[in-house]
């Protein structure tokens, strides 16, 4: 516990620094915290934030990480092949929930989507949140809990984190379900192949359809979704379901990999 503590302690240093020392100089401490947040200076709070999110667990990986062997980021061969893998299972996801809203009259493409902001944001972001959450959290939360405890509480963790933003009870509700559900797919991943890269690219696929296809454009329900986020409704929790079956079966022996992210 206690290193996962020290290792939270330094996220949450990094975090509140982020958004603190621009909110001083704006004069409003919390402003980035808020929907109503300058964009650039909202901009640049997520790209320290993330970065101080590879940093320090890369730090502490080298100080308190888990064992050798477990999932890392190492660019051992194979990962090119995983990742891919991940992306295209991904895609599948996203592919086939767009169809059945479509055929419903649910959903039509969007008339402005940002795919260079996408291409950019959404790898990154997702290898940032698999290092620390399936990477670093999971593999000693494992080690020092076991695995039941690991995949639950890691995984709330890691929808809860996601909730601080506006939006109604009902909503983060519903997205919370979907987070869990989320995080324990990723999470059967990377006990499936024995490295992060699967779902990392599963995680860029989910990065990228909400910033090309943004929430708010369904009509908001408990079936379709929620404040118009398909992944917010019970047909979202139904296909995460349904896509973690298949990965729920023993994982694949794992190699000693090189200590660090």
């Amino acid at each position: 516990m206690k290193r996962i503590g020290a290792f939270l302690g330094l996220l949450a240093v990094g975090w509140v620094a982020a958004w603190l020392i621009p909110g001083l100089i704006l004069g409003q401490p919390t402003i980035l915290l808020s929907r109503h947040g300058p964009r650039e200076w909202k901009d640049g709070y997520l790209i320290a934030l993330y970065c101080w999110l590879l940093f320090s667990t890369s730090f502490s990986w080298r100080r308190w990480g888990p064992q050798p062997g477990s999932a890392t980021l190492a660019l051992r061969p194979g990962w090119v092949r995983l990742f891919t893998a991940g992306l295209l299972l991904g895609i599948g996801m996203i592919v086939g929930s767009r169809l059945i809203l479509t055929l419903f009259g649910r959903w039509t493409p969007p008339p402005d989507p940002q795919l260079l902001a996408a291409l950019v944001a959404a790898p990154l972001m997702a290898i940032a949140e698999e290092v620390v959450f399936r990477g670093y959290l999971f593999q000693v939360a494992r080690e020092e809990w076991g695995k039941p405890a690991a995949y639950l509480g890691v995984n709330l963790f890691f929808a809860v984190l996601h909730l601080f933003r506006p939006g109604t009870t009902e909503w983060k509700l519903a997205f919370g379900v979907s987070l869990v559900l989320a995080g324990i797919f990723l999470s059967l991943l990377v006990e499936r192949t024995g490295s992060l890269w699967m779902a990392i690219g599963v995680h860029t696929t989910w990065v990228f359809i909400q910033i090309v296809d943004p929430p708010g454009r369904l009509d908001s329900s408990w079936f379709w979704g929620l404040s118009g986020d398909p992944l917010s409704g019970i047909l979202g929790w139904i296909l995460l379901a349904l896509t973690c079956g298949p990965f729920l079966g023993p994982a694949r022996a794992r190699q000693p990999s090189p200590e660090g992210p």
